[in-house]
């Protein structure tokens, strides 16, 4: 199952596509697909299926397009793999509550050494469970990789949403 975010309009009604064009409209519709694909996973889930977002969809957003032949004004945001698991993984250790829900404001600066019980928590769960045991910590994966200079075709990304005309922000003044 794949989302896309379509800004599709009816032309016979005299109607211009106007501002479906704009940023504001496609988060819109990125919106409604977030919440679609998480009302998928929960009903997915209470039926005992396994589920696995597919965010590498955007990896190559053009190539997911020609594929599935997609017209304008769409575009793939997230994949669902949903079928029976064939394992029990163990639940992999979540950021601690404090570190992603805020009342009033949004912490500026969060300090490294605020992380380290999450961190060794992480690295436990990794040198512990049974398959792809590997030594990593969190910090470890939010500095890593993802932050270094390097061209990847998740770059294109508003390239390719112009080509489909979203996000141009054409038609408003």
């Amino acid at each position: 199952m794949i989302f896309i975010v379509t800004n599709k309009y009816d032309s016979k009604r005299g109607k211009d596509d106007g501002r479906l064009h704009t940023a504001d409209i496609f988060f819109q519709g990125l919106d409604d697909a977030i919440m679609a694909a998480q009302n998928m996973i929960t009903a997915a889930e209470s039926m005992g299926l396994g589920v696995v977002p597919l965010g590498s969809i955007k990896n190559d957003p053009q190539k997911i397009i020609e594929v599935l032949n997609l017209p304008k004004m769409t575009f793939p945001v997230l994949g669902l793999q949903i079928g029976i698991p064939d394992q029990e993984p163990q639940l992999k250790p979540r950021l601690p509550l404090k570190f992603i829900a805020f009342d009033n404001d949004y912490p500026k600066e969060i300090k490294l050494s605020d992380l380290s019980d999450y961190d060794q928590e992480v690295t436990t769960y990794y040198d512990l469970r049974d398959a792809n045991r590997r030594i990593d910590s969190f910090t470890n994966q939010i500095a890593g990789a993802k932050l270094d200079r390097h061209y990847t075709k998740r770059d294109e990304i508003m390239k390719v949403l112009h080509r489909q005309g979203l996000c141009t922000d054409e038609g408003i003044d």
